[in-house]
């Protein structure tokens, strides 16, 4: 995706004409208290920190604007509306007619109407629940015979790819109508990229919600209103910096109009100022808006893009497991990351880290993550991955454990399940390091998802799961002297 094409779409961003916009919305408290909440064209995001009022504010958007509510997945995950909140009064306009909805939720009784089609959508909390119903199902995949699969476009597929930073060649999608009455669609993926095809029981989360919020947002009609919920949810930062642009293409391309919930600057900062309203919810109701990205961000008490802590593992398979610890304990801290490898071993480690303390100074944190055998000879000076050895012998041991039958009840989330996994193990039995994790990992959905999988199996080891708790903990304070 080039850099001239995003461009492109932030300047029609603000722009473009829609076929309905939201104006404001006039918040009045349970002590009459009047709150305004100002939206911009196209995309807006409602942010704050935790407890602040996000979801309960896009419950009662849903519920002003009278959201569509003939999915069953809508009425899953819509949420609940402030406890302070006694009316909420929207207005805006559609094919260029003024309209307005107040909402009493004391009596509770709707004036007027928002006249274009408004959707809830949470992609976490929906893929979590369609994720239980195949789950459950004692055979999903029979699910899907006889039903014909509707492609991703190659546009949609390109920013997929884009999104995840992997190449898909095909995205279909069996709408599978077995789990309701009313013949409500829940859509079964099945990709292809890299020469393996899987489907979404081999998915990780991250893979899963990007691909399902591409698909149910090219499913809303144009012109709609679009309420979504914290769409950077199990994202890693690289996919939360390409989730606005993909929203915004969207955006423009759907004609809708959307309003997201964040607490991400990573995802929103680069979205034109004002943008972002800011809420708080105590002492008081507080809503913000009209404020520049970055003075959200400061706020939030988040670090920019500046302030970003590098962290320089020994090769590639540590970056890996580096990267699976950080998205398991800490996801937060894993958006103000980045992850580089040396392919030299420890002396790598110090030399690259040197070099880039003595090319940025004090503006990025720079520490070395070095493998566990090196636990006893470095020191305090450097962090260590789990385990008393490098990566992929730590990870064969847990494996070799399982197959004895000496680690129980473990289920691997892996394209072809524990067969797949046993099989793809036996075949790469007398590879050496790298060589046998690499084959296996090919078999089982590639480097990330097998990683995930190895972190699970490994942190059913109590010792080592404390290992991954220490990392993380040290990391974190070394992130807290670099915010300093």
């Amino acid at each position: 995706m080039r850099f001239a094409e995003r461009r492109k779409w932030f300047r029609q961003l603000e722009r473009r004409s829609y076929a309905t916009s939201l104006s404001v919305a006039k918040f009045t408290s349970s002590s009459g208290e009047l709150l305004n909440l100002e939206f911009t064209p196209g995309l807006h995001v409602i942010s704050g920190g935790n407890g602040a009022g996000k979801s309960t504010t896009l419950g009662a958007l849903s519920r002003c604007l009278g959201v569509s509510t003939n999915r069953e997945r809508d009425q899953f995950s819509l949420p609940s509306v402030p406890a302070w909140l006694a009316k909420l009064e929207v207005s805006g306009t559609h094919n260029d007619t003024q309209w307005s909805a107040a909402m009493d939720f004391v009596a509770p009784e709707l004036v007027g109407d928002c006249p274009a089609p408004t959707f809830y959508v949470n992609p976490s909390s929906e893929t979590e629940q369609i994720l239980l119903q195949f789950k459950e199902d004692d055979s999903p995949g029979d699910l899907t015979e006889g039903v014909d699969p509707a492609p991703f476009s190659e546009d949609a597929c390109q920013l997929v790819s884009y999104l995840l930073r992997r190449n898909y060649s095909s995205i279909e999608t069996y709408e599978v109508t077995a789990y309701s009455e009313e013949d409500d669609p829940v859509p079964f993926f099945v990709v292809s990229s890299m020469g393996r095809t899987y489907d979404l029981m081999g998915m990780g989360r991250g893979e899963l919600s990007a691909i399902y919020l591409v698909w149910r947002l090219n499913q809303i009609p144009a012109g709609s209103v679009v309420l979504l919920e914290e769409p950077e949810s199990h994202l890693a930062v690289f996919s939360q910096d390409a989730l606005v642009d993909t929203l915004v293409k969207i955006v423009i391309d759907q004609n809708l109009a959307v309003v997201a919930s964040s607490h991400s600057p990573g995802f929103f900062e680069r979205l034109p100022n004002g943008s972002v309203t800011m809420l708080s919810a105590l002492p008081q109701p507080a809503i913000s808006s009209g404020l520049s990205t970055a003075a959200v961000a400061r706020h939030l008490g988040i670090p920019s893009r500046g302030e970003t802590i590098c962290l320089i593992t020994e090769d590639r398979l540590a970056a890996e497991m580096l990267r699976a610890v950080l998205a398991r304990f800490d996801e937060e801290l894993l958006s103000h990351t980045m992850i580089w490898y040396a392919n030299s071993g420890m002396s790598g480690v110090r030399r690259i880290a040197d070099e880039l303390k003595a090319v940025q100074g004090a503006r990025h944190q720079v520490v070395g993550i070095l493998d566990g055998d090196q636990r006893s000879v470095a020191g305090d000076k450097f962090g260590y991955l789990i385990g008393d050895g490098a990566p992929e012998v730590v990870i064969r041991g847990e494996f070799d454990n399982w197959r004895s039958g000496a680690i129980q009840n473990w289920s691997p989330l892996l394209p072809g399940g524990a067969e797949n996994l046993i099989r793809a193990l036996e075949r790469a039995d007398g590879s050496d390091g790298h060589d046998w994790f690499e084959a296996v990992a090919k078999e089982c959905g590639g480097l990330q998802v097998f990683m995930s999988a190895c972190l699970d199996l490994m942190c059913r080891n109590e010792e080592l799961e404390s290992q991954a708790a220490v990392l993380v903990s040290w990391i974190r304070s070394r992130h807290r002297v670099a915010d300093v």
